[in-house]
């Protein structure tokens, strides 16, 4: 189990934020002007790697332990971390996992 307030948790997160600050300014970007510079392999690789990113910390938050405030403890049950973050977190964190620039570009004509 990974510690909630652990060190390597807290870097975790802010690295996932930097990911999703990322998508949030080059996803909008290609869909809306779709420059060519974005099309190349590169971009492609960066892509996937940040998608991947974002489901590892799908699988890392299933084993990250939190505190109920109302008990005032540590919750480390496997179970009770997955019903807290299925019933939380998980829609979206799922959402941010899909690939829409490969979705998109396989949708258009």
């Amino acid at each position: 189990m990974l510690r909630g307030n652990s060190t390597f948790i807290k870097f975790w997160d802010l690295f996932i934020i930097i990911l999703a600050l990322y998508n949030a300014v080059f996803i909008p970007i290609e869909l809306s002007f779709a420059p060519l510079r974005f099309s190349g392999t590169t971009y492609t690789i960066v892509d996937a790697t940040v998608d991947f990113f974002f489901l590892l910390d799908i699988v890392m938050t299933f084993r990250t332990t939190f505190i109920d405030f109302e008990a005032g403890k540590e919750i480390t049950d496997p179970m009770d971390i997955a019903k807290e973050y299925l019933t939380g977190k998980f829609a979206i964190d799922l959402i941010s996992t899909l690939p829409f620039s490969s979705m998109v570009q396989g949708a258009s004509p």
